[in-house]
């Protein structure tokens, strides 16, 4: 990265990919506007001259919020004020001194006097309180997971009709709580499902906020509005209970669920309104397919996703009569290990309810083994699977897609023989190796593959802010 377009043609020459600043020293890119270089080993180049060092000094900042760590490049023996089109030495020689910059790290800033945080002994110890006691926590994220039909928005119905009508929760000795709830639901219509089930738990939809699909709120959008709509309708019911169904229909475009700091950035926010607010917040998921039976790595997305929720719950198929279910725990930072409880899916009237059974010996664990024994996933599909939704934002290290695929249980020669069906291969970029999905031709291809040779760019000031496909960008 080079201020002004001269000292970037002059890379683009020697076939080295460039971008530039159109600012001026004195100025610097949106944020939004570097995003895109996320997945870049990127190198600044300053002009050889104060404004110049300053300007990307900056500029490196910048980089460093955005997740980017970038390398400083000084040519010691640039002329005043020199950049990138005036070194004369070979292009070997250049790239080799690119290569060998040091990383960027921020400067020492000064000492600051404490005004952040409290001394623990200045908090009052408080007691976890319960929507449901073991299992679902007053004031943290807890999520439920599960393949599809295993019933899991009818449990979280079944809930939502105890709250509502003051009743216990399924063998749950405490006393009960009163109060609303606010489901959101990016796949069932209030109408024709989401009510005809809660009136045959014997819920009171009075006490009951639910948003219609076409006014969704988002969760992860930089201005947090869709948070502000949760609240409210919170406020609107007095709800102890938050049920988001499922959390990837909610989740802004620009959060990638396979990344951890993406992640955990999107739901800070959700956590600290279930603190403030003191109510459950309960997301569902889907499970992804490694065919693992290891319950903490088989919820779809980011594992960051099961360490940032306090309480983690499966529903799945009971091994031993398959006229029930189970609901068992999978993680819980805030109670000591329960059992798990069978339940069924009862037909009633037009729709269906909950009916709970009793206490299981099953262990979350055991739910996922007996499911792939019985089904086993073919090796080769999970792992095109997993391939298919990690890279579906573009590409990613090898390192990483090789390490993100033991984690949910598929090996590496099962990661290679699934990208090469799908027809691409591990391409080397710099001094690293990444994977891609291929995509079909298009009559840009030849201009594009230009670019990602060596090409110009552009002004970095041109590129859209969120580009679609972060790998043409």
């Amino acid at each position: 990265m080079v201020e002004g377009e001269k000292a970037r043609d002059a890379l683009a020459e020697r076939g080295i990919l460039a971008v530039a600043t159109v600012t001026g020293a004195a100025g610097l890119p949106a944020t939004t506007v570097l995003e895109p270089l996320r997945d870049f080993d990127v190198v600044l180049w300053p002009d050889n001259d104060d404004p110049g060092r300053e300007h990307m000094e900056r500029l490196a900042d910048s980089l460093y919020k955005v997740g980017v760590t970038p390398r400083s490049f000084e040519w010691e023996a640039a002329p005043s004020k020199g950049d990138a089109a005036d070194f004369r030495g070979s292009t070997d020689d250049l790239i080799r001194m690119l290569s060998e910059a040091p990383r960027w790290s921020p400067k020492t800033s000064k000492i600051i006097p404490v005004a952040a945080g409290i001394r623990f002994s200045d908090v009052p110890i408080e007691q976890v309180q319960w929507l449901w006691k073991g299992r679902i926590p007053l004031g943290k994220l807890t999520i439920l997971e599960g393949d599809p039909d295993e019933g899991k928005s009818l449990i979280m119905l079944d809930l939502a009709a105890r709250l509502t009508t003051g009743r216990p929760m399924p063998f749950d000795d405490t006393p009960p709580l009163l109060a609303g709830a606010v489901y959101l639901s990016g796949e069932d219509g209030i109408a024709d499902t989401l009510r005809p089930r809660l009136v045959a738990a014997g819920g009171d939809s009075e006490r009951v906020w639910g948003f219609r699909l076409e006014e969704l709120p988002e969760i992860g959008s930089r201005d947090h509005d869709g948070l502000a709509q949760i609240e409210a309708a919170v406020q609107a019911v007095d709800a102890r209970l938050v049920v988001i169904d499922p959390l990837t229909a909610f989740l802004a475009d620009r959060v990638e669920t396979h990344k951890d700091h993406d992640v955990r950035r999107a739901l800070r926010p959700l956590a600290a309104l279930a603190e403030r607010l003191v109510v459950a917040v309960v997301v569902i998921r889907h499970l992804n397919k490694s065919g693992s039976a290891n319950a903490k790595q088989r919820g779809g997305g980011s594992i960051g996703l099961t360490a940032a929720a306090r309480s983690v719950l499966l529903a799945g198929p009971d091994p031993d009569d398959p006229s029930q279910k189970v609901l068992a725990r999978v993680k819980n930072n805030l109670a000591a290990e329960g059992p798990a409880l069978a339940y069924k899916l009862e037909p009633h009237e037009d729709t269906a309810r909950i009916e709970w059974v009793g206490e299981t010996r099953h262990t979350a664990n055991a739910l996922l083994a007996a499911v792939a024994e019985s089904h086993p996933p073919g090796r080769l599909e999970a792992a095109r699977e997993f391939l298919r939704s990690f890279l579906a934002n573009g590409r990613r290290g090898a390192m990483e897609v090789l390490a993100q695929g033991k984690k949910v249980g598929i090996n590496s020669k099962a990661l290679h023989d699934a990208l090469r069906t799908l027809g691409s291969k591990p391409e080397k970029v710099g001094r690293r190796w990444v994977w891609d999905m291929p995509r079909r031709p298009t009559p840009e291809d030849s201009q594009e593959c230009q670019a990602a040779e060596g090409g110009n760019l552009g002004n970095l000031g041109d590129l859209d802010p969120e580009p679609t496909d972060r790998r043409v960008a």
